[in-house]
């Protein structure tokens, strides 16, 4: 299990600065850094580097998009460690509203986020690992979320990194995960608070468990030592105890302007919606239904595998301790 999940938003970004032309990629919604977000990103690097090596980050896994691959680009290379996509990670999309145009209709769909093979030329050499060593463990709905339902998205893409680390990178304790402002806080409530529903109580002023969510803002959450060992104690089983704590809270002690851009849910109404790309948006980056099915696939899989590596972990217990309970909850 991961003791130590380290995560972080996106730098500053160009889009705030009054440019709104497409990015890097040429796809809308996915804004590249400023220099001054640039800079953030290697402050980042600099503190993980400044870290005992008991300490670092021994995986990075990002959002695809362009400005979070950016930010984790200076830590990749600080610590010689690829990056890792996981569109699960990426970010928040209000509901598709009605289009002006066709009120009746959806209003299209909500863009993907871009895929490796679309990022791999603009970043050097083996910055991004291959598909195969981190194959994508969620989407999120095109269609955009509600509050709540990017909330039940955090628990479940923390559950299945979780899973996917202890089965792909069994070494593995210390994660880096790069996000953006509405799943980071949603994410941060899914591991410290833990109970089911609440995590995402919101009011209209943005009232619940703050996370802070500043540009290049840095969250630790460290697992209980009492709960390392125990197995109900996974993200995702929603222990009414909490498994983890929340060491730092969106910190800035790395960062020279310190905090900026801080973001909670009071930035917008409860019911937000939000226009999609239109009717007529064909998303070349959107996973093909093939590709959809190879995910189910693959998840189904791994639980498979989780349940038999559950079942030996306990049988290995029960054996040595009276105290052990036989089976735990995937």
């Amino acid at each position: 299990m991961l003791d130590t999940i380290y995560i972080v938003r996106h730098g500053f970004r160009m889009n705030w600065h009054g440019n709104v032309t497409l990015g890097m990629l040429g796809r809308p919604r996915d804004p590249v850094l400023t220099a001054h977000g640039l800079d953030q990103a290697a402050e980042l690097a600099t503190h993980f580097l400044s870290l005992p090596p008991e300490s670092r980050p021994q995986l990075i896994i990002s959002s695809p998009y362009y400005r979070t691959v950016q930010t984790s680009l200076p830590t990749s290379k600080a610590l010689s460690l690829p990056i890792h996509l996981e569109p699960g990670l990426c970010e928040w999309f209000p509901r598709v509203e009605a289009s002006p145009t066709d009120p009746e209709g959806t209003g299209g769909v909500h863009p993907y986020p871009p895929t490796r093979s679309l990022l791999e030329p603009y970043f050097p050499p083996n910055a991004l690992a291959p598909t195969s060593a981190w194959p994508p463990v969620l989407y999120a709905d095109p269609e955009g979320e509600d509050v709540p339902q990017l909330h039940t998205r955090a628990v479940e893409v923390l559950r299945r990194i979780e899973r996917q680390c202890e089965l792909l990178f069994p070494d593995v304790k210390r994660v880096l995960l790069v996000s953006h402002a509405a799943t980071i806080i949603a994410m941060g409530r899914a591991l410290v608070l833990k109970g089911p529903g609440a995590p995402w109580q919101e009011g209209a002023d943005g009232a619940g468990y703050p996370v802070g969510a500043g540009t290049c803002s840095l969250s630790q959450y460290d697992r209980h030592s009492s709960s390392s060992s125990t197995s109900q104690h996974r993200i995702g089983n929603l222990d009414p105890t909490t498994a983890f704590t929340h060491t730092l809270n969106g910190s800035c002690d790395h960062l020279a302007n310190g905090l900026e851009r801080d973001w909670n849910f009071g930035h917008l109404p409860y019911n937000v919606t939000e226009r999609g790309m239109g009717n007529d948006w064909d998303d070349d980056q959107a996973p093909s239904q093939a590709d959809l099915q190879k995910q189910v696939e693959h998840w189904e899989e791994q639980e498979r595998l989780m349940a038999q590596h559950t079942s030996s972990s306990s049988q290995d217990i029960d054996s040595t301790s009276e105290t052990a309970t036989g089976k735990t909850r995937l």
